[in-house]
């Protein structure tokens, strides 16, 4: 049985609509419906939660081989669904995620303003030693050789 079927197969089990599971796992219904006909996976997060929902390691969800005894075939009146937790739980992975992508981005950031703020460093660096000539290297026109150190001008 691959991922789909035992998608739709839990979810009838346990006597959830596409819609329900949408709102417990906070996803659009459309994405549940993608997952169970097969044209998409859910993600790592999402497998988590729907092993959790339905009362299935997420290996079973993945091994198309595996076999699985569950609490699957109880119905939602019969068992507690998690639906505060799930939710919760999600949430907050969306959040760590929504940080660390922030945070990620303020590095990259940082790291190209440094590296800019260099290479202008640099260039100016380049550009004022070509525009200083030494004193030593300066040509000589003409010597005042006027003993008294009086000038005139000729």
């Amino acid at each position: 049985m691959n991922l789909a079927t035992k998608l739709v197969s839990l979810r009838k089990q346990k006597g959830l609509t596409q819609m329900k599971v949408a709102e417990m796992l906070n996803v659009s219904r459309q994405a549940i419906s993608r997952w169970e006909v097969g044209s998409a996976v859910p993600s790592t997060d999402n497998l988590k939660v729907l092993g959790a929902l339905y009362g299935v390691p997420v290996d079973y969800l993945l091994d198309d081989d595996a076999e699985c005894e569950s609490k699957s075939t109880e119905t939602v009146e019969e068992t507690e669904v998690p639906e505060d937790n799930v939710v919760v739980q999600l949430d907050e992975c969306k959040a760590h995620k929504s940080k660390l992508i922030t945070v990620c981005i303020a590095c990259v950031l940082v790291i190209v303003i440094a590296i800019s703020a260099l290479v202008c460093v640099h260039k100016l660096q380049d550009r004022n030693t070509d525009a200083i000539t030494p004193i030593m290297d300066m040509d000589i026109d003409h010597v005042d050789d006027s003993p008294d150190g009086t000038f005139t001008f000729e």
